[in-house]
């Protein structure tokens, strides 16, 4: 299964969601990450990187925009944001079935619970899928220094934890 997460620039709250995953999530699951605004070939952010757990090298993260082939690519794709969502549904209006917020897909998980096949896992998480609320975004800690980045790198680890679960 390929999980695609997207943010803004690709520098913290995706590019952290990929190294996490990646690190923690191994095994038959694929992780990639990009940006709906992003520079391309940046490093990511100090302060997010922080907060990885030991031993996860940065060293080769690079930023990238996303693409309409990276969300076709994806079997499920998280978005910090409702406005990520939306973007994407946008761009990319017939790959809606697989488009969740990171927020969303916490809940729906919440609601699921786990131990499932892998495909029965999707299927029950995009039934249980509510809106798209502001209320459940990721906020991006960029430029707000060390604090706003532990409590996002926090919770993108809470919902990470929560949704790959399920896989």
């Amino acid at each position: 299964m390929h999980v695609l997460f997207v943010c803004t620039g690709n520098i913290c709250r995706s590019a952290y969601a990929e190294l996490y995953a990646r690190h923690a999530f191994g095994g038959d699951l694929v992780f990639a990450s990009a940006g709906t605004h992003a520079m391309p070939a940046w490093p990511m952010d100090e302060d997010m990187a922080a907060h990885l757990p030991a031993g996860v090298d940065v060293s080769g993260f690079r930023s990238r925009q996303v693409t309409k082939e990276h969300v076709a690519q994806a079997d499920l794709v998280l978005a910090a944001t409702a406005r990520h969502r939306k973007y994407l549904l946008d761009e990319v209006p017939r790959e809606h079935a697989k488009l969740f917020t990171f927020g969303q897909a916490a809940a729906a998980a919440r609601a699921v619970g786990n131990g499932l096949p892998a495909g029965e896992a999707f299927g029950r998480l995009a039934d249980r899928r509510g809106p798209a609320s502001p209320r459940l975004d990721v906020d991006d800690p960029y430029g707000f220094g060390p604090d706003a980045a532990r409590v996002c790198a926090e919770r993108l680890r809470a919902d990470l934890d929560l949704i790959l679960s399920l896989f």
